[in-house]
């Protein structure tokens, strides 16, 4: 119960206080079903009489409370999200699958500790697209994932019901963004070009706080051409790794295996 005098931290102070202090007793309440073990149902605990905070399954609910927001935020199937890094085989010559070998590195990396932000340059098929969508499988419970195009889509669809400020919202305070296939979308529109910078914009005013990966078909010189604010961001050396991977289309590659010896390369993800 709390004091008259105690202080109650808010849920996300609450979050960052467990998750420093005590994983172990977060990792257990987001694995129980029943009854909490640790506040036995009563969700906010008082340390001294001085200092309250929500318990970690009031954490727990929250989590799960903004997994299936961000969930109905992301344009990916059910197939996708059985993406894995170690679905990844070799292709190509080894000079050029070496240039993936960095940026699935710093995936993996942002998989597990999200903080500077990723970008991967490179041809259709050459692996981006794989890398985004192991680190989101990994992340999903505070991720969005979100196909450009379709966004693009969203927002018009978003003009006739005036939602385009609740979009925008939505996308740039989702704790984790990885954002595909960037300029693949209808080129021209200043429309969605402004309104895809001011979610980057936001995010990064927050910087590290809020931390986004971008793969894009687009090379630097088209990148700022496309989007000379946005790219300014995203491409800002003390922020973002940026990675030119230089690999051909790994779908073609493998069909033409699978022609030659017959067997299957496995589940291959866009």
């Amino acid at each position: 119960m709390i004091s008259m005098t105690s202080e109650l931290l808010d849920i996300t102070e609450s979050a960052a206080m467990w998750a420093a202090a005590h994983p172990d007793l977060l990792d257990q309440a987001r694995k129980n079903t029943g009854t909490c073990l640790i506040c036995s149902g009563g969700g906010i605990i008082t340390e001294d009489g001085k200092m309250s905070f929500y318990c970690a399954c009031k954490i727990v609910e929250r989590e799960r409370r903004l997994a299936a927001r961000f969930n109905l935020l992301s344009h990916i199937s059910p197939e996708e999200r059985k993406a894995a890094f170690s679905d990844l085989k070799p292709w190509g010559e080894k000079g050029e699958w070496n240039t993936l070998a960095p940026a699935a590195r710093a995936m993996t990396e942002f998989a597990h500790r999200p903080e500077r932000w990723v970008v991967l340059m490179g041809n259709r098929g050459c692996g981006k697209s794989h890398l985004l969508l192991s680190a989101y499988a990994q992340l999903h419970q505070r991720a969005a994932y979100v196909y450009v195009p379709k966004l693009a889509d969203d927002f018009h669809a978003a003009i006739s019901s005036r939602s385009i400020p609740e979009l925008v919202n939505a996308y740039a305070e989702v704790p984790v963004l990885f954002l595909d296939d960037l300029g693949a979308e209808h080129a021209g529109s200043d429309f969605v070009a402004s309104v895809l910078d001011n979610i980057i914009q936001r995010r990064y005013q927050w910087r590290t706080l809020r931390p986004t990966a971008i793969a894009t078909n687009l090379n630097r010189k088209l990148l700022n051409q496309r989007y000379e604010r946005l790219a300014s961001r995203i491409l800002d050396w003390q922020l973002s790794q940026v990675f030119v991977i230089k690999l051909g289309d790994y779908r073609q590659q493998h069909a033409q295996e699978e022609e030659v010896t017959g067997k299957g390369y496995g589940r291959i993800v866009r």
